[in-house]
């Protein structure tokens, strides 16, 4: 359950427009994604996504952040934004360019995304590639990455953010707006003695407080074909209104043998979140 990344490509940015519709989803692969477009759903504006791109060489590539539509300006850099080839009349399509230093080399990420939306729900495509090259500029490793993703919008009952890891979360209420039914997130952490982990995960069920307080610590036991076990830990906590939450999520991971000797443990610390609605 260890799991070595071989790097991350993540990019934090602020819109550069008020965004007011907001959706919050999934992708195939279970990760998390959220959407924010102009009031009328025509035109998207920003999009929070994370990928787990799988490697030729058997590591993983972690591609996830926030990123705005930027304008596309021949001969200077991107910076990380997403550059339209159309965004119009509730269709879009974009591409993220940009590059990171990995443990390997350099890799050098493109991630494609195409869509729909409408005012109640979004659909569509996201594809990425990441190359990392060595100092010679040989390549090490290729990592790609190709799911379909929905989300759905209902201003007060789903909401749309990311975390301080720089991971989407997605928050859903039912209908009385009483109780958390999901908190969907991504988290990852380092882990002792060695290696990396990264898991999309959803918790659900909190009750909502007068006060729009909601949270728990609840620990699982997941046990292993070899007679060990891992015990995963969350601790959430969280306050919503009708527009916005935010809160801390952690998580730990500790794998023992079978003889309960501990083997590696994995924690995130404190990680903070925000969501919007609209």
């Amino acid at each position: 359950m260890l799991a070595v990344t071989a790097c991350s490509f993540a990019v934090s940015t602020c819109p550069a427009h008020a965004a007011t519709a907001v959706f919050g989803g999934t992708t195939k692969s279970h990760e998390p994604i959220v959407l924010k477009a102009d009031k009328s759903a025509q035109r998207l504006r920003s999009i929070v996504i994370g990928l787990d791109a799988a490697c030729d060489n058997g590591k993983h590539y972690v591609i996830s952040g926030s990123y705005k539509v930027a304008r596309s300006a021949p001969g200077l850099p991107r910076g990380g934004g997403l550059v339209m080839s159309r965004n119009a009349h509730g269709r879009f399509a974009g591409k993220i360019v940009g590059s990171d230093q990995a443990a390997d080399g350099t890799g050098q990420v493109v991630v494609k995304l195409a869509g729909r939306l409408t005012r109640g729900a979004a659909r569509g495509t996201i594809a990425a590639k990441a190359t990392v090259t060595d100092q010679a500029g040989q390549t090490v490793t290729t990592c790609t990455a190709q799911t379909p993703w929905a989300a759905s919008r209902r201003p007060g009952v789903i909401y749309g953010g990311s975390s301080t890891q720089g991971e989407p979360v997605v928050v859903r209420l039912d209908d009385s707006r009483r109780r958390v039914s999901d908190f969907l997130f991504s988290w990852d952490a380092s882990c002792q003695p060695d290696g990396a982990l990264r898991i999309p995960d959803g918790l659900t069920g909190f009750a909502v407080s007068t006060v729009g307080a909601f949270g728990d610590t609840f620990n699982d036991q997941i046990n292993m074909d070899d007679g060990g076990h891992a015990q995963l830990g969350y601790v959430l906590h969280g306050k919503i209104t009708r527009s916005a939450a935010s809160g801390t999520v952690s998580a730990q991971l500790t794998q023992s043998d079978a003889a309960g000797t501990q083997q590696g443990q994995c924690s995130t610390g404190d990680v903070s979140w925000s969501v919007a609605s609209g």
